[in-house]
């Protein structure tokens, strides 16, 4: 399998920001983006990537969307986390 080259995304901050404005570009209803739908829709498109069943053209979209979904998880958990420290 080819390695994608990546570059540092500078806008990795501001994604961060905006992680829960996020849109939901799956094929099913739109849903307001919370941490269970997040990791169900990163759990299917890795398993969609896994099988090669993306075409070329599909690719970069997808990888972009996992890359948004893994963003807002992380986000979402840190703020979980905050929140049970200052318990």
């Amino acid at each position: 399998m080819a390695r994608l080259k990546t570059r540092p995304s500078s806008g990795l901050k501001k994604t961060v920001a905006n992680a829960e404005n996020i849109p939901d570009m799956s094929k099913e209803k739109s849903v307001e983006l919370n941490y269970e739908s997040a990791y169900a829709e990163l759990q299917r498109l890795l398993q969609e990537l896994q099988e090669e069943s993306v075409s070329i053209d599909e690719l970069a979209a997808k990888v972009a969307r996992a890359k948004d979904l893994i963003l807002f998880c992380r986000e979402r958990l840190r703020q979980t986390e905050e929140a049970l420290q200052d318990m």
